[in-house]
């Protein structure tokens, strides 16, 4: 175990697995590195602590592809969530019990998602999908107790998406625009 900042972690093949959060809380940004090691794993429960229940705002870096089970279990004051598209896997109750999440970004890599990973998010409305459905969604309950009027949103022109998902209520949405300067030419004779 080393630690750097706030941060908790083991160090194995050149990468980092936060294990633990240590600070005072509020809106993070998930560092990318740790002491020049890539953060590529958020170990089991490592904010599922006194600590952890202090994140008011959680955004996961390029760097991490898993998220694993009960990693922000309970931490009742988190109320914005951002999933960058580098992750790949999200595990078992992860994001359970975050009773102050309202809307979230879930990255376009996102293939695997655990059993109730956002199970009893009460005040959850949305969350939108950036990517294809995932190819393992572990049961219907992966959004079981939250907001009554709760909706997934995905981008038009993802596959794998229907209305209903796995119970839940869908909807498409339009990626956010990219728009590229247009250039017109002028040529005088």
């Amino acid at each position: 175990m080393a630690q750097s900042g706030d941060y908790t972690y083991t160090q194995s093949g050149g990468n980092a697995t936060i294990t633990a959060y240590t600070g005072a809380g509020g809106v993070l940004t998930i560092p990318a590195t740790l002491d020049t090691y890539p953060v590529i794993t958020i170990a089991n429960s490592a904010f599922n602590n006194a600590a952890g229940h202090k994140v008011t705002g959680i955004t996961i870096p390029n760097s991490v592809t898993l998220i694993d089970s009960y990693a922000f279990y309970g931490c009742t004051l988190m109320a914005a969530l951002t999933i960058s598209n580098s992750v790949v896997t999200i595990g078992t109750y992860t994001f359970a019990y975050c009773s102050a999440l309202t809307s979230i970004i879930v990255g376009s890599g996102v293939n695997s998602v655990g059993v109730a990973a956002w199970a009893y998010c009460t005040a959850l409305v949305a969350a939108h999908f950036h990517g294809n459905a995932p190819a393992t969604w572990s049961g219907t309950d992966v959004f079981s107790n939250v907001h009554a009027g709760f909706v997934i949103y995905y981008y038009t022109g993802a596959t794998g998406w229907t209305n209903p998902y796995k119970t839940y209520t869908t909807a498409s949405e339009s990626p956010p625009s990219t728009s590229t300067p247009s250039f017109f030419a002028f040529f005088w004779s």
